[in-house]
């Protein structure tokens, strides 16, 4: 879990202005995908959460990750 937090403070950074962006979610993505060893499915379902509780990403410092990392713990691949 202490990835995701990591991966979400990297797409914080690049936050600029409300909304997502494809360049923010990229970030976050390729973030994801590092820390987790490639687990594309994982990765696409915590985004997709994050931005659905933080639809502006300056607010994704306060979405549960603990909640949305475990809420997708089935779309990795052993």
């Amino acid at each position: 879990m202490k990835i995701l937090h990591i991966v979400i403070l990297s797409a914080l950074f690049a936050a600029c202005s409300s909304g997502w962006s494809d360049e923010e979610k990229k970030a976050y993505l390729d973030a994801c995908n590092r820390t987790s060893k490639g687990q594309k499915e994982y990765c696409d379902c915590t985004l997709e959460k994050v931005m659905k509780e933080a639809p502006n990403p300056k607010d994704a410092e306060k979405v549960d990750i603990d909640k949305i990392a475990n809420g997708c713990l089935d779309k990795i691949k052993y």
